[in-house]
């Protein structure tokens, strides 16, 4: 699988044979952002037989030909004054295929974990924790990330003076971007 149209038409083949209560969620989350409780309370009803399912299909999935920028977090660096992070240091990530990230503890691993949950907005309740500042600096507030996290657009990032500030920047900018180009789902 190289494009997202791949993986979705794959998703649709591999849901021909799922219950339809699963089919029903495949094309709810393919159509909406999040689920809502009376959404749920269909679906348990959809389980019982009490209400018939309607299917993921082709039409609701995106097509390939849509106009859509692809964006990406290529860098993070610049980081100071946060966790126990050493600054000036860089977490490259590749444009495609998985980065695995190891180290012994202590070496900041989930440092830079939760700056990737916060830039990405990761939407499970509980996951995207606060960034804390380096309590071993004495400034005990958090300053210069993301500096030059650059999208494949290539196109430039405020530099707000705080982290949370400039993470919610980008995470404005990036919701921009999505809403200009229709694109349901990226970072």
């Amino acid at each position: 699988m190289t494009t997202e149209a791949e993986a979705l038409a794959n998703i649709l083949a591999w849901s021909a044979d799922s219950p339809g209560w699963q089919r029903d969620e495949l094309r709810r989350l393919a159509t909406q952002a999040a689920l809502e409780q009376a959404e749920i309370d269909e679906l348990a009803s959809i389980c019982k037989g009490d209400n018939p399912a309607v299917p993921l299909e082709a039409g609701h999935l995106r097509g390939p030909n849509r106009d859509q920028g692809e964006v990406y977090l290529r860098q993070v660096h610049g980081v100071r004054h946060v966790n126990a992070l050493a600054p000036d240091q860089r977490l490259t990530l590749p444009r495609v295929g998985l980065t695995i990230i190891y180290g012994d503890n202590g070496s900041g691993k989930s440092g830079y974990a939760r700056i990737l949950k916060k830039v990405c907005r990761v939407r499970m309740p509980g996951r995207a924790e606060e960034i804390a500042p380096d309590m071993r600096d004495g400034f005990g507030r958090c300053s210069e990330l993301l500096h030059s996290a650059a999208a494949a657009l290539n196109r430039p990032l405020p530099r707000p003076e705080a982290l949370t500030a400039e993470i919610d920047a980008l995470a404005a900018w990036a919701d921009s971007l999505r809403q200009r180009q229709g694109a349901a789902r990226f970072l």
